[in-house]
């Protein structure tokens, strides 16, 4: 069975080896831009499928995904994050949102930000404590 924290833990330092060598502040910035940028090509992916009519290259979605996963690593650690961390919060958050169960229009439009905001920063406490 895969260890997926020792998984993890052997791509970020994959990740931070083959990443350009900067402070936090230059990681933070990197990792944000590098983001944006992958999500454009993942949205140009999108495009050729929906407006061109071609099929959807996924081995191009999967490599846009991967670049994404990198620079979001990258800009995690810069925080003194990670994914697990990012995921069990983002869960918790739309557990809340939508009672644990399925996606619903009307609570996605009508959103409590106070009880979210309030959601996301007992996340981050409670990994700090």
């Amino acid at each position: 069975m895969l260890d997926l924290a020792k998984f993890l833990d052997e791509y970020i330092k994959f990740v931070m080896s083959v990443a350009s060598e900067q402070d936090k502040k230059g990681q933070v910035v990197q990792g944000i831009i590098g983001i944006s940028t992958e999500s454009g090509e993942l949205l140009d992916a999108l495009k050729k499928n929906m407006f061109q009519q071609r099929p959807l290259d996924t081995v191009n979605v999967e490599e846009e995904c991967g670049d994404i996963l990198f620079y979001m690593t990258e800009l995690l650690e810069a925080i003194d994050s990670d994914i697990f961390k990012v995921m069990a919060i983002n869960q918790h958050k739309l557990e809340s949102r939508y009672d644990g169960k399925r996606f619903d229009k009307d609570k996605s439009l009508n959103r409590d930000l106070v009880r979210e905001r309030e959601i996301l920063e007992q996340g981050a406490k409670d990994e700090v404590s």
